[in-house]
């Protein structure tokens, strides 16, 4: 894992025109984020308005595609030197309650991800004796419709968890408090969710698997060599004949409508969507393989590998991923044993209510493309030629590869996938 060096310089302060348009700049600070002093933080109304922009996509067959136009983001998850993650409280205005999420930030005018990790580390004063580096740890895209991309760091810190109360205190005042958790006590937050961040599930687990290799308490790794059809369908260009800033939204419905709750700008979509891990048994009734597909994610302009999903159809979640995978892959999953991974978890939940929950199925095999169940699914097929994906078989034990060199970036797909692996005994980082 790349290290990423601390810098030590100063941005220039603002022009004339730059505090006409509003903002602040932060107080002087001591200890290690002493180097932020005079760091430029643009007006909340310029955030925003910059944030959650309607951007307007023409596909190659035409089609018109709304998204929302985001600042790139960077996560921060410090580790202590005896493994134990910080995670910090903060109230989600989009859904109305306090939730356990990571440090981050945004910056709609650089991107140096390391610089923004820096920006979000500066949300806790960090007394002069604590050494602190900031290491890179992968990246994640939060939503399909968001055109941000997460970077993730681990910073390694040395004290251990019972030491480090002594040496921090929070600088922010939207950060209501902070938590030191084991993996085990943060996995046991994750399954009863009381933790539901999708970027902070994925984003400790990418920072611990890395904290492990570093600190060789993790097996070594074996040689893997990426699928060169997998390879292809991932790094094919992704086109796309236009894309512009809108005012209103398109065709009139409000996909991304916004609203403002105490002075900041959250999307209101209360989307929920449902996605599924179709599962390939071996004789012993082992999991051999699960089936991804390369789908183009337009807001991201690139192809990743993820799941069957879709927005819940008759409140029925386990009729949704049935229909899903069939319409989207062209697989018939066993309709009788369609079981919850994860339930109703947050990709972007600081701005947006939307909702992703998990299930997996055994696969009974490949629809006959002949029969008239298929073509019944064509038609009622929502998304255009542009946006269909192309089904791929991975090895259970090649999961964790695909991730680690940035072929599934899906938060929801990403934990989804970890969660799943955990449950069934299978090792992924």
């Amino acid at each position: 894992m790349a290290e990423v060096p601390v810098s030590r310089g100063e941005k220039p302060l603002p022009s004339p025109k730059e505090r006409e348009r509003g903002g602040r700049l932060l107080k002087p600070r001591t200890g290690f984020m002493r180097h932020l002093v005079n760091e430029w933080i643009p007006s909340r109304s310029e955030r925003t308005k910059e944030w959650f922009s309607r951007k307007l996509l023409t596909l190659p067959d035409g089609k018109e595609l709304e998204v929302v136009d985001t600042a790139d983001e960077s996560l921060v998850v410090p580790v202590t030197n005896d493994g134990q993650v910080l995670l910090v409280q903060r109230k989600s205005k989009a859904l109305g309650t306090d939730i356990i999420t990571s440090l981050t930030a945004a910056n709609p005018e650089s991107s140096d991800s390391g610089q923004i990790a820096q920006k979000a580390l500066g949300k806790l004063d960090f007394s002069r004796d604590i050494t602190v580096s900031l290491a890179s740890t992968g990246e994640l895209n939060p939503w399909k419709y968001l055109t941000s991309t997460t970077a993730c760091f681990r910073a390694d810190v040395d004290k251990d968890a019972a030491e480090l109360a002594e040496h921090i205190s929070i600088t922010d005042p939207q950060t209501r408090d902070y938590l030191l958790l084991s993996e085990n006590d943060f996995l046991k937050k994750v399954d009863t969710g009381e933790i539901s961040d999708l970027r902070t599930i994925v984003g400790v687990q990418f920072a611990l698997a890395a904290w492990k290799e570093r600190s060789g308490a993790s097996s070594s790794r074996t040689e893997f060599t990426v699928d060169k059809g997998i390879k292809a369908l991932v790094e094919q260009p992704l086109e796309v004949r236009g894309s512009r800033i809108i005012d209103t939204p398109l065709d009139g419905e409000d996909f991304f409508s916004r609203g403002q709750v105490e002075g900041e700008t959250v999307l209101q979509n209360r989307d929920h969507q449902a996605q599924v891990i179709p599962v390939v048994y071996d004789a012993g009734g082992n999991p051999e393989s699960v089936i991804l597909f390369v789908e183009p994610f337009f807001a991201q302009g690139k192809h990743s590998l993820s799941l069957p999903s879709g927005s819940i159809k008759d409140g029925d979640e386990r009729k949704t991923v049935y229909e899903e995978a069939a319409e989207e892959m062209g697989y018939e999953l066993d309709a009788n044993k369609i079981r919850s991974v994860a339930g109703s978890r947050y990709p972007f939940p600081l701005y947006s209510p939307v909702a992703s929950s998990v299930y997996e199925a055994p696969v009974i095999g490949k629809i006959d493309e002949t029969t008239e169940k298929v073509r019944a699914v064509a038609l009622r097929r929502d998304e255009s030629k542009a946006e269909r994906g192309h089904p791929v078989i991975v090895g259970v034990n090649d999961i964790g590869e695909y991730i680690r060199n940035g072929y599934i970036t899906d938060a929801s797909v990403l934990a989804g996938l970890l969660d799943w692996g955990r449950t069934n005994g299978i090792k992924i980082f």
